[in-house]
């Protein structure tokens, strides 16, 4: 076996979640691209752009990434509630921790004492960080909980 091989298959799923992520954020770009340029309503634009990116991904993930093969309307809805569960939650916890480290935390009296090239450059650290939580307690959560197989699915 090649060592392309051999990486292909211990990483296989995350290699395909980085990649269906990719894809993602581009087609939630496209539509709201798309969506802002002929309405020019930038919340309604986003707000597609965002249904039509977390249907693309839960199929995406559901079906390339974790191999989760069952289509029956109960397992389809409980997959799909915890899909977009996860997703609120995870980015509902991201505008909170971006509004407490960089809005609320820079603008109190700690801030001055912080070197500038800190604050010039911070609120896109914590940007990182959101968004590196974000993708890993989605992973997780798609790995573990949301696509996992289930003992009483099987019997």
């Amino acid at each position: 076996m090649t060592h392309f091989a051999q990486l292909w298959k211990k990483y296989r799923e995350m290699i395909l979640y980085i990649v269906v992520g990719a894809l993602t954020t581009a087609l939630s770009f496209g539509i709201y691209g798309l969506l802002w340029k002929g309405l020019g309503i930038a919340w309604l634009a986003n707000s597609v752009a965002w249904v039509g990116a977390v249907s693309f991904a839960f199929f995406a993930n559901k079906l390339a990434v974790f191999g989760s093969r069952a289509m029956d309307a109960r397992t389809l809805g409980r997959e799909l509630f915890l899909f977009i569960g996860c997703r609120l939650g995870t980015g509902l916890f991201a505008m909170a921790f971006i509004g407490f480290s960089v809005d609320w935390l820079l603008q109190t009296e700690y801030a001055a004492a912080l070197p500038e090239w800190y604050r010039s450059w911070h609120w896109l650290a914590m940007k990182f960080f959101a968004e590196a939580f974000e993708t890993v307690a989605n992973y997780l959560a798609g790995k573990f909980w949301i696509f996992a197989r289930r003992k009483d699915a099987a019997q």
